[in-house]
């Protein structure tokens, strides 16, 4: 089993979504929901992916 983790910011929101929905699209699956860390004035959103 293969295992991503996708990493975005609040620069680009859009972005990440993209990137996870290619991954989606990619045959990875969502492993958990995803996270978001709070960094004084930034935004860091993870999404973990599984691929067998």
């Amino acid at each position: 089993m293969k295992y991503k983790l996708i990493q975005g910011s609040d620069s680009g929101p859009r972005t990440f979504e993209r990137e996870v929905s290619q991954a989606l699209d990619d045959g990875w699956k969502l492993q958990g929901g995803v996270a978001v860390v709070e960094v004084e004035l930034d935004t860091y959103y993870y999404q973990a992916v599984v691929k067998d």
